[in-house]
């Protein structure tokens, strides 16, 4: 479904990061990654899903 939303506004991306991202929403994890891939889903499903980057400072 998250897939079908995000083409739907018009935003392509990879279906391993599709699959990451529900993965960890749909456990309550977050995601540690430099992959922006990430961000587009986050800001385009406004989950909430906790992204962090290596080196970000908290």
């Amino acid at each position: 479904m998250l897939g079908s939303t995000l083409r739907k506004k018009g935003i392509a991306v990879p279906r391993p990061d599709l699959i990451i991202y529900t993965a960890a929403f749909n456990n309550n994890c977050s995601i540690w990654t430099r992959d922006q891939h990430f961000q587009t889903i986050n800001e385009a499903a406004d989950t909430g899903l906790q992204l962090f980057e290596p080196g970000q400072e908290d």
